[in-house]
């Protein structure tokens, strides 16, 4: 057997992390997720944005007919439109202390 790797976005690998179970080639490989319930990830941030009432409304119902919801729709096509651009070192190196800040953050609301 071989280990075949295939690089995908880091939001699409933290969708797979969610499911119960993961199937390749028809074996089971369990995938463990220790998150909080309820708790958003510290890799994660808020985007806000004004939309036109007709253009939210549109958004709303794309969702409904995916059996998503508003905001996995905007990941989605977020990531698409974002799919080509390559960050740089100094890039995830941001990204890393932001995240180790927002886990001190919530560190520091558990203990409180």
């Amino acid at each position: 057997m071989h280990n075949l790797f295939i690089p995908v976005p880091r939001e699409t690998a933290l969708k797979l992390q969610r499911l119960p179970a993961f199937f390749l080639d028809g074996y089971k490989t369990p995938i463990h997720c220790s998150d909080v319930p309820g708790q958003r990830h510290p890799d994660k941030t808020t985007l806000s944005v004004y939309l036109p009432r007709t253009l939210m409304q549109r958004l709303r119902r794309l969702a409904a007919e995916r059996g998503t919801t508003v905001t996995e729709v905007v990941e989605g096509l977020v990531t698409s439109a974002t799919r080509d651009v390559v960050l740089s070192a100094e890039d995830y190196m941001t990204i890393a202390e932001e995240t180790r800040q927002a886990q001190g953050r919530t560190s520091s609301k558990k203990a409180g």
